[in-house]
Formats: structure tokens, C-alpha cells, sequence
């Protein structure tokens, strides 16, 4: 530091400074107060704020930002298709379970449904831990300052990172949304696979087809016996609450 004598001497100028430094108490609110300076000194003098001083570098970070982003959303869309090749492979390998399931009454919509809620858990999942590790990311290279920049070309020696509470929650939900999407293929797969034959393809052969086509028989006899159970049983409760007897036809299917 020079007297301000000493420094006019040494440059040649009058007794006055030629810059003057202002510290602002909000730096995010700099544009009004540049304004304001202008607007007080007049279009003698030139004001820069910070922001101002250190375009270029902002401008270098906003488009490391945006590749960033492209980056992240391919890394995504690979999981995605992990997710609906891994369920594809368990359509493939869960044939038969399928054709039983069939057998026992399910629909196709709710074999679609067993689908999606599986690849919805694993993308819950991923998207709860991907931010997890992201915010942990985060503190540690702020607090080891990791990504470092030269002193002597930026006024910052390192780029510090911030925790956005909505930039984690959308890439959690575009994470979720995402896997939940990629289960649909997979889903309407097992769905077009619940007919008996399906099931096997060519890999069980005609035996294995005859034994799910009599399973198939078999449960649904069973369930039009039990059916009929059920309805004797109501009309036998009902007679015996109103008191009447029963008529022939009634008492030889009771």
C-alpha cells in the first residue's frame, strides 16, 4: 500500500483516485446499486460490479453447467433402459409364473400393475439414493475445496457449490417419472404373454402346454364349484332366517 501522494507521483496524475471499491451489504441486489452510482456520478465515470468483472468465468460455468445437464439426462435415460431390459428379462424367465397367476384370475392390467410398481420401487430407489450422494458430493467438495481455480486469473480460488432444495426434487421426480416410464414396455410384455401357450412358446414343448391348458382346466372348475358353494350356502342362510322351507329343487342342490 502507497500514500495516495505517492501513488498521483508515480502515475502522473492529480491528487484523486482513480478507483474506488464499494462494498455492497447484498451482493445479489449489485445491478440497483450500480444504478444508483451511475446515476449519482454521471456518465464521467464508469461503474463494474462483480459480476461484470467476472463474465467470462460465468459464462464458462453456465456452459460447463449446460453440458453438465446433458450429461445427467443421458446418465439417466441409460438407467432407464437398464430398468426395462432388466424387466424384460424377468417377463422372459417368470413365463410360467405368469400363466399361473392367469390361471388363478389375474388380468392383464394387473399383471401390468406388478410390472410398473416394481420398476416404480427401483426408481424411488435410485432417485433417493442419487441425491443422497449428490448432496454428500456437494459438502465435500466444498468443504475440501476440490474444484480449484487459478488465483491469479480469477478473483475466487475455487467454485463453491450450492444445495437447491427444487434442483434436487426435480431431478429426483424426472428420475422417478423416467423409470416408471421405462416399465411400460416391459409391462404390456407380460400382459401379451398370459394366454396358456404364450407362457411356454416353443421352450416347454407340447407337454408343457397340455399341463398348463389342464392346470387352467382344473382351477377354473374348481373355482365354478366353489362358486356354487357359496351361492347354496347364501340360499340355505337366507331360508333358514325367513323360516321357510325349502323347496325340492332347492333342498336337493343344498
Amino acid at each position: 500500500y502507497l500514500p495516495l501522494e505517492a501513488a498521483s507521483a508515480f502515475s502522473g496524475t492529480s491528487h484523486a483516485a482513480s478507483v474506488i471499491s464499494v462494498q455492497v451489504a447484498n451482493i445479489y441486489e449489485v445491478k440497483s446499486t450500480v444504478a444508483k452510482v451511475k446515476q449519482a456520478l454521471g456518465s464521467d465515470f464508469t461503474a463494474v460490479d462483480w459480476q461484470d468483472a467476472n463474465r467470462p468465468l460465468f459464462t464458462a460455468l453456465a456452459l460447463e453447467r449446460r453440458i453438465g445437464v446433458v450429461i445427467i439426462a443421458l446418465i439417466i435415460f441409460i438407467a432407464a433402459l437398464n430398468i426395462t431390459t432388466t424387466l424384460i428379462l424377468v417377463v422372459v424367465e417368470r413365463r410360467r409364473d405368469i400363466a399361473i397367476l392367469n390361471a388363478l384370475g389375474a388380468t392383464s392390467k394387473s399383471i401390468m400393475t406388478i410390472f410398473v410398481i416394481e420398476g416404480a420401487l427401483v426408481g424411488a430407489v435410485g432417485a433417493v439414493i442419487g441425491v443422497l450422494l449428490g448432496a454428500a458430493a456437494i459438502v465435500i467438495a466444498n468443504r475440501y475445496q476440490l474444484i480449484s481455480l487459478p488465483a491469479d486469473v480469477y478473483s475466487i480460488s475455487n467454485v463453491p457449490l450450492g444445495l437447491n432444495a427444487l434442483d434436487m426434487t426435480l431431478a429426483a421426480l424426472t428420475a422417478f417419472v423416467l423409470s416408471v416410464i421405462a416399465t411400460v414396455y416391459p409391462a404390456q410384455a407380460a400382459a401379451r404373454h398370459l394366454q396358456p401357450g404364450a407362457q411356454c412358446g416353443g421352450s416347454c414343448g407340447a407337454g408343457g402346454q397340455r399341463f398348463v391348458a389342464r392346470f387352467v382346466d382344473a382351477t377354473g372348475l374348481v373355482q365354478k364349484q366353489r362358486s356354487a358353494t357359496m351361492k347354496a350356502l347364501q340360499d340355505y342362510t337366507r331360508l333358514k332366517r325367513t323360516g321357510r322351507a325349502a323347496s325340492p329343487d332347492q333342498a336337493e342342490d343344498l
